[in-house]
């Protein structure tokens, strides 16, 4: 790091020192290293956790809708109707034609 760089210094417990060194004995360079793939690795799962969240918020949102469920209804009943099944072959045919 440069001078002037941002510093972070972090007090270790037994704990703490055995997930190093489980982390060093896994191929990171050093304990400054360990530590920095950690805290990306907790920002990545933490984002990742976020967006889950937002996920099943929507999803939760439109399967309450009344509107969104009669929508899906109607295409999982002309998906599946036996008489144009299969779909992806009459419809491949029209597009093509």
């Amino acid at each position: 790091m440069a001078n002037g760089d941002p510093k972070l210094s972090i007090r270790t417990d037994p704990e703490l020192e055995a997930a190093l060194a489980v982390l060093l004995a896994a191929g990171a360079a050093n304990r400054t290293e360990a530590a920095r793939e950690a805290i990306f690795r907790a920002a990545h799962l933490a984002e990742r956790a976020r967006r889950s969240a937002e996920l099943r918020a929507e999803v939760q949102a439109l399967r309450d809708d009344p509107v969104d469920r009669a929508a899906v209804a109607e295409v999982l009943e002309w998906f599946f109707d036996d008489e144009d099944w299969p779909h992806g072959e009459a419809d491949a045919a029209e597009a093509s034609a």
